[in-house]
């Protein structure tokens, strides 16, 4: 017994061998007439399901815009509230072509005091760092509840004594009324260390 659906209406057929004219018929024969009719009723089936896209061409984009609006319910950002994983998600969106273990933590505290704690173990210098902050601060300030954002770059180094160790890299915050006034956009990487505070950068990662 065999179950189709074509236009919403389920079909059943039943496939039989056919016997022979004196009833019994061979286990090869039986086989290969039910070969045959499965071949046509093969046939047929396509030619319903070609029939079906005809009269319905739009079902298909149907399903794939109901998926995608899916999609982006789900993953849409609120910005009115200060959600972990509503930042994580500005985050990784920034951070696209990097790992997410890129991100060692995130804090938000009773005061809507937001810090983010970074990892980039491939910076030779505290461009980068900045000019991914940049790019961060411009989507963070978004949150309307932060009160306050730092964000804190780490990454591997060697102590006096031969040590690796993770360091602080840089350090960088705003308050909300300078991400309002700053554009992040245009925001020349000198202009750190007079505007953000906290600032910091270690000696080995400074910009020459």
């Amino acid at each position: 017994m065999l179950l189709y659906t074509f236009l919403g209406v389920k079909i059943n057929i039943e496939v039989k061998g056919r016997q022979s004219q004196h009833g019994g018929g061979s286990k090869g024969e039986n086989n290969m007439f039910k070969k045959i009719g499965l071949l046509k009723l093969g046939g047929c089936v396509l030619a319903l399901g070609l029939l079906n896209a005809l009269i319905n061409p739009e079902d298909e984009k149907e399903v794939k815009k109901e998926a995608q609006v899916v999609e982006e319910v789900k993953n849409e950002i609120d910005y009115n509230a200060l959600e972990i994983e509503d930042i994580k998600e500005v985050i990784y969106d920034v951070l696209k072509d990097k790992k997410k273990e890129e991100i060692i933590n995130i804090k938000v505290t009773d005061k809507n005091y937001l810090f983010i704690d970074l990892k980039d173990d491939n910076a030779s210098s505290a461009f980068f760092p900045l000019n991914k902050s940049n790019e961060l601060y411009n989507e963070l300030k978004k949150f309307t509840k932060a009160e306050q954002i730092n964000i804190f770059w780490h990454s591997m180094g060697i102590t006096d004594l031969g040590q690796e160790v993770e360091l602080i890299i840089v350090k960088t915050g705003f308050s909300k009324e300078a991400l309002n006034k700053i554009n992040f956009e245009k925001f020349p990487i000198s202009s750190y260390k007079k505007y953000a505070l906290p600032y910091f950068v270690h000696p080995a990662w400074s910009i020459k």
